[in-house]
Parts: C-alpha cells; structure tokens; sequence
C-alpha cells in the first residue's frame, strides 16, 4: 500500500469508544488490547481508526486506545513497530484552511503519542456540498506529507470523478494517493463501487473496504424476528427480509468450505483484491475474522456470491457524505440530471440575451426622474451602508407595511411578462432603484420598458419549464425592480470586481485577450478596455451566471453584494451552469438578507434578539432599559458586514460553513439525538445569526458598563468591521448552538 507494507486484512475501530450505536464501556478497553495483541501476533498490522471516533466526551477515544496499545504491546518490538496506523480526518465545515487540517493530523499525532501516522486520510469529501472547501482540505494533505506527518495519503467515501480529481491534484504536487476508502461488500457492490475499484487497480491505489460485513447483517447470526437493538435495528428491518438467497449462499460456501458465514462474507472483499477492515470489539469476533486470512475464494465461487447478492431487493445504504448526487441514483440518472440543470441554465442564458436585445433597440432612458426617485427611493437603502443610529432608526421605520410607499403601483410583474410573452404594450417603471450603494450616479436611473406584441414568447420551447422554482416565483411576486435595471447594475458591479480572486484560481488569470474578449461580447459587456483580460473574462462570468440568476428569482432579481458572494464560487468552479446551480443552492438561505421585510431582516433581528435573551438576561434586560431589545443596532451586521467588509479568503471561509450547516440538514443530519451528540453543534438555518449574536454577548461588559444609549452599542457594533476574529466568532457561534438550539424555536420560514 504506497511506501507500506500491510496485511491483507485490517481491524477497523469505529466500535472503540462508540457508546450509542456499539455500547462501548471503558470496562471494555482491557479485552480491546487482548484484540490488538492478539491480531499483531497473527500478523495484522493494519489499524483503521479517525479522529471523531468516540461519542461525546469520548471523542477521539479510539485514536487514544490505539496508541496506548501500541505503547503497552507486550510481544516483539518490531511487530509494534510494524504497525501501520491509518487515520482519518474529517472534514468538519470549521476546517476551512491547510493549516487547519494540518492541526488536525497533529491532534491525532498527540493523541496516539506516536511520532508519525501510517496513513492520513480525508474522511469525506465536501464536493457535494461545500466545493470551495475542498482544495484547501487537499492542501492540507499535501502540507502534512511534505512535513514528514504521515508516510502516506488517502481519501475515504469518494466517488470516481473526485477520486480521479485528487488523484491528478495530488500526482501534480508529488505525493502520491496511497488509498481510497469506500464501503465495499456483497451489499455494496454497486456502480460507484466497481467503478472506483477499477479506477484504483489501473492508478495503483489500494481500496479499503470498509464495513465488509455489512454492520453485521452478512454474518448469518440476524433474521427478520432478531434484530439488534439500537439504530442498527431500524435499517436492519428494511434490508434483512430480502437476503435470504444471498445468506443462503454465503452458508452453503462456508459449509463446504468449513468456515463461518462472516469468514466467506471477508473473502469476498480480499478475493476482489481490496483490504477489507471488519469492525471487532469481542475476542470471539477477532478470532473469528482472522480466519478470513490464508486462503481464497474461487472464481466460480466469487459469481455465485455475486449472483446471489443481485437477488436482494435492497442494498446497503451509503454512506451520507459518499459524492454522488443521490444515494440511490444511477449513473445514468445522475447525468441526466446534470445535463436537464445545464440545459435550463441555456435557455435562461438565451432569453437573457433576447432580452437584451430588446431593451438595446426598445429602452427608452427617462432622465427626469433621477433626482426625483433618488430621493424617494433611499429611505429604504441608505440605512444598508449607514453607520449611525438615525439610519437605522430610519430601517426600522422602513420596515412597518404602513410606512411603504402607497404610490408604487406595478401593471404587471416584469419577470412573468418577460418570461411569459407580453400582449399589446405594457410599461414598468422602477420608482426605486437598486443602485443604493453604488456611488455612480448611473444607478439611479429610473427605466421604463416598453413591450410590444412582437415580443410574445408565450408558446416559446427555450423557456425554462413551468416547474422551475422561478416560475413558481414569479406568478407570487411583483417587484420595483425590472430586468433592464438589473442588467446595467449587474455590468457597473461586475466591470468594478476586485481582483482578490487571482491567486485561487490561475488558469482563469491566464486567460487569453481573445477568449476574454469574446465572453464579453457574449453577454453584451461594455466600457471594458481598460481592464486586463483575466478581469475582463471575470466580469463576463459574472454577468452571465447574475443574469440568469435574475430571471430565476425575480422576486430577488439582483441586489448589490450579490457578485461578491458569487466570485468566490467562479474562482473554483470553471463551468458557468454548475457554478450558476450552486449559487441558486446558497441563495436560499443568502437571500434572506436582500429582504426588509418579515421573513427577511426583520425576522433574522428577531432571531438575534432571542439568542441574546436566552444567552443572557442581564445583557437583555439592559438592552430592554434602552429600547434596543430589538437588536437593530446589529442591522449593519445582518445586511452588510458578512457580505462586503471581510477579505476574500474570509468570505469563502464564512459562507462555506453555513453552506455546510445547510448541506447537512438536507441530507437529514441531526434530527436524531445520536447525530446531534456525535456533531456536538447540530447543523442549523441561522449559523450567521449565531454568529452575529455571538459578536454582541462579546461585548457584554462594554454594553452593560459603559453605554447608555443604543447610539453608542450602534457605533460599537459597526465599528466591528475589520476587527473580528472570524474563526473565533465561529467557535462561539457553534457553542451557543449547542447550548440553545432547543430552546430556540420557530425557524424563519424557507422562502424558496
């Protein structure tokens, strides 16, 4: 295995200091060093193990065992020292940097009291939910092999296309991918899994199969009327009723063969020439699995199990955090459904276009209401950027349903005519504008639209489906904003991107004048000369991907400081339609700070406050005296300060995170006790807000001591910018997590 020598089988270690779903109790640990004494004497060296093995204070307790026994083996000196240790890091969303990770192989190193690890392995991948964590997490890897931290790399639950990608990262940096880790048995033996077992047997990656008794169900000893208790006992009863061929199987070779049913099961894997790593935690079920070792199945043998394992109407389930797009989908599905989101990504991109088109031949510019609508418009937008209390006294006026402006009336929703066809002639005019923090006097142009009959589009087959969750959108909402205005904004916003992103993404920073020039052409970019090429081409895709976005969710539309959260996803996503969908994924919970109204700031200030008041009353109780249990004076932060003043590399951290959370609860994660204890900080919709009311409970002793309005907490709070400790905020943030999530009720409301 790479620069190692391992046996052909290995013992994993989940069960040690697992207490919820093995019922691992320290009076155990004397007979788990009979097991690892035991195994090394037969001549395993392979121990698989991972820094969040163990439940709630027993994190990180099988790693702990592991080096004590190495330390306490009483036999040979250079059979302990043959010991291969293979640990995994995982991927945990505060994780967001090399060093990071770094730290986390020297945890382990601490916590074994060994020298240097065997193999270090990236638990799971976050392509599937946090892309722009994923390089920096290979980073680390490559940091602490150059470091002499570990002898080898691998990577656990990767699918074939991330495998390959690491693969290639890694071989580019020379250090080399020693293995690859994925569930693999009789009851995982589907596409992904012989797919990555091919790619590893041509690159010479060695696959570890984990779980290759299926958490116990190949082992002969469960039937449909006995099942383990616990949460094993619940997937049991799905997948037991229909092995009875396969089980049937598995004793007919075990009795011909005189082994034991879990004895053929491990065969299975070591004949398919992977190294299998059965869980043990009795001495019975130690002795039993080193019986797997010394012989193999036949090749008749190896079909006939496969065979029978075909039979079974339900397979194992996979593990959460393995890249793929569903844990029960196909390949085929897979691809189509990337290639059904690319193709409604084109039609939104043509109808972009037609509609630029028309406004450069149709737009009539009214120059007469700038000054006008400037005025009326900014009681809105100004408190966004304001950094005093009249501002965000004005936001909190602006925010009561009776203080908004009877005289905006719309004829129609522009984003369901534009997308929908228009008959006869109907104009929109925006009496407020979205150009609030732009200091270009172009963005307050106030645009009128005119539509003709030719523009009808009713019947149009480009137009994405009615389904879509923008259409959905658009048949609820009216908006002040027009896609015109949109347009023009989106470009001035785009043309004045900053150039943060260069150092992340090299290929797109050595693009050509040519191609550059040419995607600029494509989505209409004007007054573009003098900038370099690669600014030019990010502009492009910025333009792109926000016009589209705009037609998507028009309720939304576009709003500035939304390409600052867009760039980061550019710079690491090369594809417009996968970055364009992966954008649409953060929105839905981004977008919450683009509204003023209930479900909007308002609600998330409200949230805010809720956290305070649970956290601490004495603080909330001074916040009360001052008529600032409200939490607007925290109205800066919520709109703008986690979208505008951090650096890049801070924004993509940030927002990773909570991508992360987010990621998490789709995928199911911490509705059950046992997922929340194992997390610690179940993932949650409001980590900012954690985040934000954090930021505040730091300032408790200034704010209660030494202010006596909310003017000075407002000054305080904004004057926070530039100062915080964006990793330490988070920590924070996740301990008031643990501790308040029950008590915090009534979740702001999804506004997909």
């Amino acid at each position: 295995m790479g620069p190692l020598t391992v046996s052909p089988m290995g013992f994993g270690t989940w069960a040690w200091g697992n207490q919820l779903l093995w019922g691992y109790q320290e009076s155990m640990d004397d007979e788990l060093q009979q097991i690892f004494n035991l195994a090394v004497e037969n001549g395993v060296n392979l121990f698989d193990t991972a820094d969040s093995y163990g439940t709630g204070k027993l994190n990180g307790q099988s790693e702990k065992l592991l080096g004590k026994f190495i330390r306490e083996y009483q036999g040979r000196k250079q059979e302990a020292d043959d010991v291969v240790i293979a640990t995994k890091f995982a991927a945990y969303p505060w994780r967001l940097t090399p060093g990071q990770f770094v730290n986390a192989c020297k945890g382990s190193l601490d916590r074994m009291q060994i020298e240097q690890i065997g193999i270090g392995q990236l638990h799971w991948s976050t392509a599937n939910y946090a892309p722009l964590q994923e390089k920096a997490l290979w980073d680390g890897l490559v940091a602490m092999y150059d470091k002499g931290l570990v002898q080898a790399v691998g990577v656990s639950n990767y699918g074939p296309k991330q495998l390959l990608k690491i693969y290639e990262y890694l071989q580019a940096r020379g250090v080399p991918l020693c293995s690859a880790q994925v569930q693999f048995s009789l009851l995982s033996m589907g596409e992904d899994q012989m797919e990555i077992k091919t790619i590893c047997d041509s690159l010479g990656i060695r696959l570890i199969s984990y779980s290759p008794l299926g958490l116990g169900m190949l082992t002969g000893k469960y039937t449909p009327s006995t099942l383990p208790s616990g949460p094993r006992g619940l997937l049991f009863k799905q997948i037991i009723p229909g092995l009875e061929p396969l089980l049937d199987s598995l004793g007919k070779i075990a009795q011909r063969r005189r082994k034991t049913i879990p004895q053929v099961a491990i065969n299975w894997c070591i004949s398919k020439g992977t190294v299998p790593i059965p869980g043990v935690k009795t001495l019975k079920q130690a002795r039993e699995n080193l019986g797997a070792l010394g012989w193999y199945l036949s090749s008749d043998e190896v079909l006939e199990l496969e065979s029978a394992a075909r039979e079974s109407p339900r397979k194992m389930i996979q593990n959460v955090f393995q890249t793929s797009y569903d844990l029960n989908s196909s390949k085929e599905e897979r691809d189509n459904l990337r290639t059904k989101r690319r193709k409604e990504y084109e039609k939104l991109r043509r109808h972009c276009r037609r509609l630029l088109k028309l406004n450069n031949t149709k737009l009539k510019l009214t120059e007469t209401g700038r000054t006008s609508n400037s005025e009326e418009g900014g009681h809105v937008i100004q408190g966004r950027d304001s950094a005093d209390s009249e501002d965000v006294v004005s936001a909190r006026e602006s925010l009561s349903s009776e203080d908004i402006s009877p005289s905006v009336e719309y004829l129609d929703d522009f984003s369901h005519a534009a997308l929908n066809g228009c008959d006869g002639s109907k104009r929109i005019t925006d009496p407020i504008t979205s150009g609030t923090e732009s200091s270009d006097s172009d963005s307050s142009v106030d645009v009128g639209i005119t539509f003709s009959s030719e523009c009808n589009e009713e019947n149009d087959p480009e137009m994405p489906s009615k389904d879509s969750p923008n259409m959905e959108n658009q048949s609820k909402t009216s908006t002040s904003e027009d896609f015109a205005t949109w347009q023009r904004i989106i470009r001035l916003d785009a043309i004045r991107a900053n150039e943060e992103w260069v150092p992340y993404s090299p290929s797109q920073a050595a693009v050509s004048e040519e191609r550059a020039r040419r995607a600029a052409e494509v989505v209409g970019l004007k007054d573009y000369d003098h900038l370099e090429p690669y600014k030019i081409y990010h502009a492009a895709r910025l333009v792109a991907i926000l016009e589209a976005y705009a037609l998507y969710d028009p309720e939304i539309g576009y709003c500035q400081g939304m390409s600052d959260l867009l760039s980061p996803i550019i710079t690491v996503m090369t594809e417009d339609h996968e970055a364009f969908w992966c954008f649409v994924g953060f929105m839905k919970k981004a977008r919450h700070n683009f509204r003023l109204d209930e479900v909007g700031i308002r609600g998330q200030l409200e949230r805010v406050s809720k956290i305070i008041k649970f956290k601490d009353s004495h603080l909330f109780k001074h916040l009360e005296k001052l008529q600032a249990e409200d939490c607007f004076f925290v109205y800066r932060m919520v709109v703008v300060l986690f979208r505008r003043e951090l650096t890049f590399e801070q924004t993509i951290c940030l927002w990773e995170v909570m991508w992360a959370d987010q990621a998490a609860i789709r995928a199911g994660i911490g509705k059950s006790a046992w997922s929340r204890i194992r997390q610690q900080a179940p993932p949650t919709e409001d980590l900012l807000l954690y985040a934000v009311a954090a930021s505040v409970l730091k300032k408790r002793k200034l704010i209660i001591e030494k202010y006596s309005s909310m003017d000075e907490i407002v000054r305080e709070c904004n004057g926070m910018a530039g100062h915080l400790d964006v990793w330490k905020l988070l920590d924070d943030a996740h301990n008031l997590v643990v501790t308040l999530h029950n008590k915090i009720e009534n979740p702001l409301p999804d506004i997909d």
